[in-house]
């Protein structure tokens, strides 16, 4: 499915690396209960895989007034 380029600019293939590789262990942690893959949540591990010019940042949480000044 392709991102719109507004949002994710010229870094769309490594956008959709980002969702490949953090998908299994968003899934496995959260759905099927299995804490070993929480580590690929991490921040340490974002930076690992992050990418030029699409740098990767996690968020594990936002009050409703961050999220609505995040989309303005």
């Amino acid at each position: 499915m392709p991102i719109p380029t507004q949002v994710i600019g010229s870094g769309q293939a490594i956008a959709h690396r980002y969702l490949k590789v953090l998908s299994v262990p968003f899934f496995e942690s959260y759905i099927a209960e299995q804490p070993s893959y929480l580590s690929y949540l991490s921040t340490d591990y974002a930076n690992t895989i992050s990418q030029q010019p699409l740098p990767l940042s996690l968020i594990k949480s936002l009050t409703s007034e961050q999220l609505e000044q995040a989309f303005q």
